[in-house]
């Protein structure tokens, strides 16, 4: 994937935790991305879904950011 820059962008309804959510095409999406501001709109996590046992839920549900500085802990 190429890089994209925009001086402003939106993540609506991403769903995390559902086992739709194409998570690491987001991921790999954001990786790629730089602008200003960003803006998380709408259900990006699913706390229903991640309230359930994880047997519904595949690992890919929820992205590995490890590596990804605007991720790392403090």
């Amino acid at each position: 994937m190429e890089d994209v820059h925009r001086r402003t962008a939106f993540l609506s309804d991403a769903h995390l935790g559902t086992p739709g959510c194409q998570a690491e095409l987001r991921l790999d999406f954001l990786r790629h991305l730089h602008c200003r501001q960003l803006y998380l709109v709408g259900d990006i996590i699913d706390l229903g879904a991640l309230q359930r046992p994880s047997g519904g839920r595949p690992a890919t549900a929820m992205p590995n950011c490890n590596g990804w500085p605007g991720l790392q802990p403090d």
